[in-house]
Formats: C-alpha cells, structure tokens, sequence
C-alpha cells in the first residue's frame, strides 16, 4: 500500500523543502551504507575469524566508527559548523546508541541465530532512531529570531 499516490507525489516531491529531506536521508543513506560495510567486515574479521567477544567486537566497531562520523555528517549531511553545544549533544548521543546496541545486539543475535543475522537486525532497529535523533536533537538548527516590525 502507498502513502502517496504517484500523481501526489509529484505534487509533494516538488517543494523546495520536501527536495531537501530526501536528499538529506539519501545522503545519510549513503554514508550510513558504507560505514556498515565497514562494520561487517571489521565486525566479521574480530568475531568469526579472531575469535573475539561478540559484544566487545560491537562496541569497538562502533566507536570507531562514531568517531569519524562526527566530522562527516557535521560538514556532509547537516552542513553545520562545530559548535560545542553540538560536540556534547552527538556525545551524549553516541554513549545512549553505544549502550543501547550493546544491550540489544546480544539479544538480537540470541533471537536471530547467528552473530551477522544479529548485526543486520541491530542495524535495522538502530538506523531509523539514529536518523532521527540527529536530525531532530543533535544537528538541529536553531530557528532565527523573528523580528516584528
């Protein structure tokens, strides 16, 4: 079932707002994607092949990642300028994601079979929360003063 019709599609893909949405998701679809490709094979090599903890491997994995991903989604994806504010929001950010995944990817990967299974759930709970988070909490931009004439 579709949520928009394709005659209102094209009505809705039209404004100038609506087009820099789904730009904004495609780009962090494509960053987000490649930073996954990352994470199976690192998470592959240190579970299947070097026989390290499951958990232990999830967490340095990501924060790996997350350290990198700061800089890339500050100047790529949200086009913001580092500010501190925004500094202490994506770190109390990525410590609730850290343990959040920490806790459910044990639990994914018991209900799911098997340590990639568990990965590729873990992604698909984390990945929407995480674009909304940054995009509504850590990347928001403040709105302007509005001046009354």
């Amino acid at each position: 079932m579709m949520l928009i019709s394709p005659r209102k599609w094209h009505t809705w893909a039209k404004t100038a707002q609506n087009k820099e949405r789904i730009i904004l998701f495609f780009k962090y679809c494509l960053v987000s994607v490649l930073y996954y490709i990352y994470i199976f094979l690192a998470i592959y090599a240190l579970v299947d092949m070097w026989f390290w903890n499951r958990t232990l491997a999830y967490i340095l994995v990501y924060a790996t990642v997350y350290f990198s991903e700061y800089v890339v989604n500050l100047r790529f994806i949200f086009h913001v300028r580092h500010r501190r504010d925004i500094f202490m929001r994506y770190i109390a950010h990525q410590i609730f994601f850290i343990v959040f995944g920490g806790v459910i990817f044990p639990a994914l990967i018991a209900r799911c079979g098997g340590t990639i299974f568990g990965l590729v759930a873990t992604i698909g709970c984390l990945f929407p929360m995480r674009f909304l988070s940054y995009r509504f909490f850590v990347y928001r931009q403040r709105k302007p003063a509005r001046l009354d004439p």
